[in-house]
């Protein structure tokens, strides 16, 4: 994932179906990101979202993710 900076007010992103591995380079837009729709790709962990701390709706379907306790 590309970083986010100078996207000081991004609210939703949306990043489907683009074979991302990975959750990361959230930190330029963790303090204001409220939707995050990564349906579709191939990541298998949560790490990366911890610092999000506005986050209401996670869209992870369809993805190798085999444990979400770490995120709860």
């Amino acid at each position: 994932m590309a970083p986010f900076s100078g996207m000081d007010h991004l609210r939703i992103l949306s990043l489907a179906r683009n074979s991302i591995k990975k959750i990361e380079r959230l930190e330029d837009v963790a303090a204001t990101l409220e939707e995050l729709w990564v349906s579709y790709n191939q990541i298998a962990s949560l790490d990366g979202l911890q610092a999000c701390s506005h986050l209401r709706v996670l869209y992870i379907g369809n993805n190798a993710v085999r444990d979400s306790s770490a995120y709860a």
